[in-house]
């Protein structure tokens, strides 16, 4: 049984404008970053990831599925337990993450398809904003990663098993200038993901979001085009780190974050539908202050992260108990490893297609190897492994299909 967990106690009273939804702006006339191409906004190219494109370079794809695939059972110490550990799944964010969150958690506990190792934790917190959780010398930055401990204890897991978040996160505009609500934010994810390694060491991974259409709102709290460049900050903060900035290196000793991406761009222009078909309706996915999701926006969200988590590849080993479905890039018939036992080199083959990955993992579940391969046989130096015993996995590029193989490494 799975024993995903959603606590749904709001512990700080969200913002919330007062006032009707502006249900009549259906359209701000901006394209969602998916959408744009080569075309540029404000200086901004398109793409999710730059240069007009919305696939993520293979380089960080690759390390991403090789973080993916270590992801396992840890107990509280954040020692693996293939008994009786868990996975820690965490959000962090403010009200529209905390709403969001429980429809996701609802959805996906008990989901038989869901893998029951999954502990799910709703760390989003009303009114806790990027300024407020990033900045030690802010009131209220104590009071929410208080929260997020409490219930984290509330749901049997240690800050040492959390292993994946979902991270939602903006400002309030408050009629500041654009410039200032791009500058401050950029600075404080930043810092939000440095405390992200420091508070939860064995969180490999960080899925980033945007915020939804903001062109409903009523007041100052999340108006457009806040709601819109939000995005592009988020996908600044990524593209840092996949351009090697040491401020956001997520390997080796010097870690101070996570792995980023994205996971789940979710602004459209109103009833305007972007290339996937999705829209944001008012007043139907919107409460009375266009700015916060109704039930019905909830879901609508919840849906979105629920295909995104159970097809994204570095998502789908640890999310879905069987990730066997999907893509047929690579054929996968029995694969050998020869010789075997092997010494400093060994020989994969029985495999055909036009891309995937050798993954060598220990008897802990962690991936001590990973590589791209095109077609069999392929070769793998293990000179820089221990004597022991070994699994050889292969999977096709979305990260499915896995055939594996035991491997020896004998000793000199």
């Amino acid at each position: 049984m799975n024993r995903a967990l959603a606590i749904a106690a709001i512990t700080c009273i969200a913002f919330r404008a007062s006032g009707q939804a502006n249900c009549a702006q259906t359209t701000v006339g901006l394209v969602p970053i998916m959408d744009m191409g080569s075309s540029f906004y404000d200086g901004y190219d398109g793409g999710l990831y730059g240069g007009g494109s919305n696939a993520m370079p293979q380089a960080h794809a690759d390390e991403g599925l090789a973080l993916a695939l270590a992801v396992g059972p840890l107990d509280a110490t954040g020692a693996p337990d293939a008994v009786s550990g868990r996975i820690g799944w965490l959000s962090i964010g403010m009200s529209n993450t905390q709403q969001e969150t429980a429809a996701f958690i609802a959805l996906a506990n008990g989901h038989p398809a869901v893998n029951p190792d999954i502990t799910f934790v709703n760390g989003g917190v009303g009114g806790q904003t990027a300024q407020v959780i990033s900045a030690p010398w802010h009131p209220n930055y104590q009071n929410y990663w208080t929260t997020v401990g409490s219930r984290l204890q509330q749901a049997g897991i240690s800050a040492q098993q959390v292993q994946v978040i979902w991270l939602k996160q903006a400002n309030q505009a408050n009629g500041q200038p654009l410039q200032t609500y791009r500058d401050s934010l950029y600075v404080q994810t930043k810092r939000i993901a440095h405390e992200m390694r420091s508070r939860f060491p064995n969180a490999r991974l960080c899925y980033v979001a945007s915020r939804v259409y903001g062109g409903y709102a009523v007041g100052a709290l999340n108006p457009e085009p806040y709601a819109y460049d939000q995005g592009f900050i988020m996908r600044q903060v990524i593209l840092e780190q996949i351009n090697g900035s040491p401020e956001l290196a997520f390997d080796g000793p010097n870690s101070v974050s996570p792995w980023l991406a994205w996971g789940t761009y979710l602004w459209a222009d109103g009833a305007t539908p972007r290339s996937d078909g999705l829209t944001w309706e008012c007043p139907d996915d919107f409460e009375q202050d266009g700015v916060h999701p109704s039930a019905v926006g909830e879901q609508k969200v919840a849906a979105l992260l629920f295909d995104f988590f159970s097809n994204e590849a570095t998502a789908c080993p640890w999310f879905l108990s069987n990730c066997t479905t999907g893509s047929q890039e690579l054929r996968l018939n029995s694969i050998r490893c020869f010789p075997n036992p092997a010494m400093d080199k060994v020989v994969i083959d029985g495999f055909d297609g036009p891309g995937g990955y050798i993954i060598v993992q220990d008897g802990a579940g962690r991936a001590l190897w990973t590589g791209s391969v095109d077609q069999a046989p392929a070769a793998i130096d293990l000179s820089g492994l221990a004597a022991g015993l070994y699994v050889i996995r292969v999977l096709d590029r979305n990260g499915r299909r896995v055939a594996s193989s035991r491997l020896t490494r004998a000793m000199r």
